[in-house]
């Protein structure tokens, strides 16, 4: 448990410091290292023992492809400043509550992905159900589009600029498997603090391909500024600060 006093550093330090992608440095350190400097003054990303494994786990990935805007708003540093002392007794609900997220929120936002390139009817299946079967329907929808797009020359999109949206959605497809077979798996997991990362980390790579994949087929013909600008928009309606604010508060620490 953390005394008052840690955690009066801990708030003290995310507030003053701007977070920044990768590990950083002590003048500008990522999420987690902002709190190992605070509690023991050492520039590292090693999880700290008062955090959930998991938890720390998805920071460390998410917190490296969110916007920079996002990293250092006040709702996620607030949620950080909260996710400190989450503790390790709850690692499969907070297992359960990314992959939710991932599924239920994330992947739905590039429905019109799925939609132009010949799966959406799959792809809205698999966000609706969150089977593992139905998101390996997506993966074979979406190699099929990958394997084809790469010949794919029909004037109104460059074949290149499809094969690279087309592959971009069988990597959220293969994402999107991979967090929906962690399910059932996690329910049965004993005490194993790395399967727990590891699962947690498998849900944050497919928020990460959602990213790209959302990038790449929706801007192929949009100008830099307009890409960003996309993409932006993207992070703030699947919003990591709220499920950070809830996977910190919604299970007390035994």
């Amino acid at each position: 448990m953390l005394t008052a006093k840690q955690i009066a550093r801990i708030c003290a330090f995310i507030k003053t410091h701007k977070l920044a992608k990768g590990l950083g440095t002590e003048e500008e350190p990522c999420s987690i290292a902002a709190i190992n400097l605070s509690l023991t003054g050492k520039l590292t990303d090693d999880i700290p023992s008062c955090m959930s494994q998991v938890v720390g786990t998805w920071i460390i990935r998410i917190q490296d492809e969110m916007p920079s805007d996002l990293r250092n708003a006040p709702e996620w540093k607030s949620a950080l400043m909260k996710a400190t002392g989450t503790g390790r007794s709850h690692e499969k609900e907070r297992i359960a509550m990314i992959l939710d997220w991932t599924r239920a929120v994330v992947l739905p936002q590039i429905q019109s992905i799925a939609d132009k390139y010949g799966f959406g009817k799959e792809w809205r299946r698999m966000c609706e159900v969150r089977t593992d079967e139905s998101a390996k329907e997506v993966q074979i929808y979406a190699a099929n589009v990958a394997a084809s797009a790469a010949n794919a020359a029909d004037g109104a999109v460059d074949g290149a600029d499809a094969n690279a949206a087309a592959s971009a959605a069988h990597a959220v497809g293969c994402a999107a498997a991979n967090a929906a077979a962690n399910a059932p798996y996690a329910a049965y997991a004993v005490g194993g603090a790395a399967y727990a990362a590891s699962a947690a980390a498998n849900a944050a790579y497919a928020a990460d391909n959602a990213a790209y994949a959302a990038y790449a087929a929706d801007n192929v013909a949009n100008a830099a500024d307009g890409a960003a600008a996309a993409r932006l928009q993207f992070w703030r309606a699947i919003n990591p600060s709220k499920l950070l604010a809830e996977l910190a508060t919604s299970l007390e620490e035994e």
